[in-house]
């Protein structure tokens, strides 16, 4: 893996209960900052975890995973990277650099900055893709690997589902008008799908998002 100087990071310390983590930013290549959520030790004995998540998803999405693997019974580093454009990453005004050789990138930089070698990745969905891309680029940075909601083959009907709605949801006035929004539309794919379920996965996906709750 390049072992390229990244130009600045900056840490910020995280309020609230042990188990929230700390906000690192990490400046990408192009300048960009990257935002990463750290969890543990950087000194823990055990392989580290690095959480990817997907397309429209944020680190929010490891809100539960990410304290439990960190605090378990063999302590260890977890971080969760925001892709560019998602979450508290900054975002890319350029649309051509949504893809999935500059976000490998910005993982590869994020690893570079926060010196973590071999580590056990959970990839969902598009973090997934990235995960396996990464296998490929830099297989010695791979030590294991955890796939959700993805696998080595995408169906054409799957792209074709997910383009018809991605960026193209009504924005929701709160988080429970949010909630209903993903359970209509998720609703035939996962039927027994619970309101606690969609509401945990509307707020997480929400953070940030111009509305008062």
């Amino acid at each position: 893996m390049s072992a390229a100087p990244v130009r600045f990071l900056e840490a910020v310390s995280s309020a609230g209960a042990r188990d929230a983590g700390t906000s690192v930013f990490v400046t990408a290549q192009d300048g960009l900052r990257l935002h990463v959520r750290e969890y543990g030790l950087r000194t823990a004995a055990a392989l580290p975890v690095v959480c990817l998540p997907g397309l429209a998803r944020t680190v929010a999405d490891f809100d539960a995973l990410a304290p439990a693997l960190a605090n378990g019974r063999q302590p260890r580093r977890v971080i969760a990277i925001d892709s560019r454009g998602r979450g508290q990453s900054d975002y890319d005004s350029n649309p051509e650099n949504y893809n999935l050789a500059v976000e490998l990138g910005d993982v590869v930089t994020v690893l570079t900055a926060l010196e973590i070698g071999a580590a056990v990745f959970v990839g969902s969905s598009r973090g997934g893709i990235l995960t396996m891309l990464l296998g490929v680029a830099h297989p010695t940075a791979i030590a294991g690997a955890v796939l959700h909601d993805i696998g080595p083959v995408i169906e054409p009907k799957g792209l074709a589902r997910i383009k018809s709605y991605v960026g193209k949801l009504p924005q929701p006035r709160n988080f429970a008008e949010g909630s209903e929004i993903l359970r209509r539309l998720f609703d035939a794919q996962f039927p027994k799908l619970t309101a606690e379920l969609t509401s945990s996965s509307g707020s997480a996906n929400a953070r940030g998002l111009p509305f008062n709750e």
